[in-house]
């Protein structure tokens, strides 16, 4: 009963959202990722992205990722993500610990990543009014279907919410459907489509954003003739969760 009415009251907020025009607004995250397994089931990997807002006429932000993950089994794993930001109005830290779960059935993959994630503009014992930093809890599940060796299909949907000393909150909702397409062997590029609502806004807002990474997934033992090449596809089994965990 206690789910039943936690679910309901999501709903309410979300379609009583609805009700009050939101802004639409479009966008663009393109990036380029280096990822790479390391021994013991490490892995590191570091992203450069853009982000386009205002229907794609204006740079919102500039983002440089570093990550390092370590597999505990086949079904666990956790990541540590450094994040750095900068805008024409303000630059930005994040850190994130993630846990990630998740379960393989021949063609079909489900995950659920949990994350706590700390934003903030600068290092400080005190903070101007409305540059305090920021403490998210953040709620991905996620499906993922492999159509053949070189092609897979996702979706999943993400909760934001958000603790201050005032109140704690679901902030927004991330939600994205995407394909994953390995045209060479450790080469991938991904295109995705995210609908992102913000929920508590005295006027709400609607994103819509194309993402697009180009991902290069570099083996241990690296042949540089072979990396270009069309040979055998590289089914990384951290590649594409790490793919995803730097999306934050």
């Amino acid at each position: 009963m206690k789910s039943f009415s936690c679910t309901f009251l999501l709903l309410t907020i979300a379609f009583s959202a609805m009700a009050q025009a939101p802004r639409q607004d479009g966008g663009m995250w393109a990036g380029i990722q280096i990822s790479k397994d390391l021994p013991r089931n490490f892995s590191i990997g570091g992203q450069y992205q853009i982000r386009l807002n205002r229907n794609f006429g204006n740079i919102n932000w500039h983002y440089f990722y570093g990550n390092v993950g370590y597999r505990f089994n086949k079904y666990l794993a956790a990541g540590l993500v450094y994040r750095y930001g900068t805008s024409t109005r303000i630059d930005r830290h994040a850190f994130a610990v993630t846990l990630t779960a998740r379960y393989k059935a021949k063609d079909w993959m489900v995950a659920y990543r949990t994350a706590y994630q700390r934003k903030q503009p600068y290092f400080n014992r005190s903070y101007e009014p409305g540059l305090e930093p920021q403490n998210l809890w953040r709620h991905r599940f996620l499906v993922q279907y492999s159509i053949n060796k070189r092609w897979d299909i996702y979706a999943f949907t993400e909760l934001f919410f958000r603790f201050t000393n005032q109140r704690n909150y679901l902030q927004r909702l991330r939600n994205s459907i995407g394909v994953d397409w390995e045209f060479y062997k450790y080469n991938t590029i991904t295109v995705a489509y995210i609908f992102q609502p913000e929920i508590f806004e005295p006027r709400p807002r609607w994103s819509h954003i194309l993402g697009i990474t180009y991902q290069f997934d570099i083996p241990r033992k690296m042949k540089w003739k072979k990396y270009f090449s069309g040979g055998k596809s590289n089914k990384s089994k951290d590649k594409q969760e790490r793919e995803r965990d730097t999306f934050l």
